[in-house]
């Protein structure tokens, strides 16, 4: 009931929570600024593991101080492991933002397709718009839906 209660409340603001819900998806799928960091990351860490690559040879085909080599090889691939670990943050980040999109995608096809009245509990409803409900000490319920929205229940 108090989810009924909730959503009718929500629903209320029906077309503003749409244009909302668009604007967000779009701005969530232009992933080109994320895509050129990814870009960037991945040039730099080839390129590091191409010096690498080379001082590893140079260190096989001539006699060198190994101490001084072991210092440098192990700068480098500090260098590499960092590179790497902002490579896949910045997927990671990438990700999110996708699954976020279409998260929010779905929600909007699901507030879209709802009747103007909604009588009974809907489990499909429920999945498709809810993020988290808290339940207080005294029962006081808050509705957090997929877009944000906050609505006392």
């Amino acid at each position: 009931m108090r989810f009924l209660t909730a959503f009718a409340s929500f629903f209320q603001q029906r077309d503003l929570v749409l244009e909302t819900c668009q604007m967000l998806i779009d701005d969530l799928s232009d992933t080109t600024l994320l895509d050129l960091r990814i870009e960037k990351a991945s040039r730099e860490m080839n390129a590091v593991a191409a010096v690498t690559k080379k001082h590893i040879a140079q260190n096989a085909e001539t006699e060198q101080d190994q101490e001084e080599y072991d210092q440098k090889h192990h700068a480098l691939v500090q260098q590499y492991e960092k590179l790497q670990q902002q490579f896949t943050k910045l997927q990671q980040e990438r990700a999110a933002r996708i699954n976020r999109m279409d998260t929010l995608h779905h929600f909007l096809e699901t507030i879209s397709a709802v009747p103007q009245v909604l009588d009974s509990f809907d489990e499909e409803l429920w999945r498709a718009t809810i993020e988290k409900v808290t339940v207080f000490h005294d029962r006081k319920m808050i509705f957090q839906f997929l877009d944000g929205t906050e609505i006392q229940g």
